[in-house]
């Protein structure tokens, strides 16, 4: 079963989508950090089957900084990029990284949790960002 770890510096937002996804899935193994710092430790440290949400804006590692430290050390781990961010150039930046898979807006939709929940059965096929 794959780990979603959730990164988030908001305690409300991991705490809604920890209740979206294990309402969707009530044993779905699920991580979540308010501190980026810790939650990249984590990722570094522990190697398994992930997929990390990440948010953009954070006060002490923002995402920028969060997947430059994971090419640095070498990790390879899925991420999805989880913001309320309008901003368009979030959008370029975050394809500018492999192992980006999505940019998608907070909160999760249900559509995207069972996606989510799905990804040990089969790939997730995220529709390409869109740049307005």
């Amino acid at each position: 079963m794959k780990e979603i770890i959730l990164i988030d510096d908001e305690p409300l937002i991991n705490r809604i989508h920890t209740v979206l996804i294990r309402s969707a899935k009530p044993d779905q193994l699920l991580t979540a950090f308010t501190d980026p710092t810790l939650g990249f430790e984590y990722v570094r440290d522990y190697i398994g089957n992930r997929l990390v949400l990440l948010d953009i804006n954070m006060p002490t590692m923002n995402a920028w900084d969060f997947l430059n430290a994971l090419a640095e050390n070498g990790v390879t781990v899925d991420v999805i990029i989880l913001s309320s961010s309008i901003n368009p150039e979030d959008k370029i930046k975050a394809i500018s990284y492999k192992n980006v898979k999505a940019f998608l807006n907070k909160p999760l939709s249900k559509e995207n949790i069972k996606k989510l929940i799905d990804a040990d059965q089969t790939p997730i096929e995220w529709p390409s960002i869109e740049l307005e």
